[in-house]
């Protein structure tokens, strides 16, 4: 979508040169939300938003620069809550920049990349990723017992919060595909935000979708 605009006819000398009515295009957009606004931008709504553009963009140096300019003592590892707000201050303040501000192109920027609508969920960022959850719960299954040679209990112990029969992986049956499966659905609908480390997303990369075939094997 293109620049907000407003035709307006004119008649007479003050037209276009030879001709008895033009039309004037004025310009509606004053501020940076204005610009982001006909851009088609969709913009964080929420605090919730916030915390999880700050989780995602914490440690790039130039970001965490930004928003400490209004706001105090802000890293990388200020908590989520924290950073969040002083997200959501700096989107504040540089929406309401005019466009006619030395910086205005600059923050146009940094806003259209920090102050943007994210997804919430997991599932939600796997999607817009182009990922989704595989449906061959068994091969999965096959998969990970081989992967998991080096001893690796977290997997079993996730499984077994699943279905406590489940003691080992050493013959999966029907009972580890479902209580795998009921993992992955569970946790995939967890919010970013709850997931602050990565950990369950991590997990759900490596267990719960599918594979990723080498390229050149059918």
């Amino acid at each position: 979508m293109g620049t907000k605009q407003i035709a307006i006819a004119g008649v007479g000398a003050s037209a276009i040169a030879g001709g008895v009515g033009g039309v004037y295009y004025l310009n509606l957009d004053k501020t940076i939300k204005d610009k982001l606004a006909s851009n088609g931008i969709e913009l964080i709504k929420e605090n919730e938003g916030y915390q999880v553009a700050f989780k995602e963009l914490k440690n790039d140096n130039n970001f965490i620069t930004a928003i400490k300019t209004h706001t105090g003592n802000i890293s990388n590892t200020s908590s989520l809550t924290d950073g969040g707000i002083a997200l959501k201050t700096w989107c504040e303040k540089t929406f309401d920049t005019n466009l006619n501000h030395k910086d205005a192109n600059s923050l146009f920027e940094k806003a259209k990349s920090y102050c943007v609508a994210r997804p919430l969920t997991i599932i939600a960022k796997l999607e817009k990723e182009g990922k989704k959850l595989t449906t061959i719960w068994t091969d999965r299954v096959k998969s990970l017992k081989t992967k998991n040679s080096n001893n690796d209990d977290s997997l079993q112990q996730d499984l077994h919060s699943k279905d406590n029969t489940i003691n080992n992986l050493d013959n999966p049956s029907q009972k580890e595909d479902n209580a795998l499966k009921k993992w992955c659905e569970d946790n995939s609908k967890k919010r970013l935000v709850e997931d602050e480390n990565n950990e369950i997303f991590g997990k759900i990369e490596k267990r719960c979708l599918d594979e990723t075939k080498p390229s050149g094997t059918i």
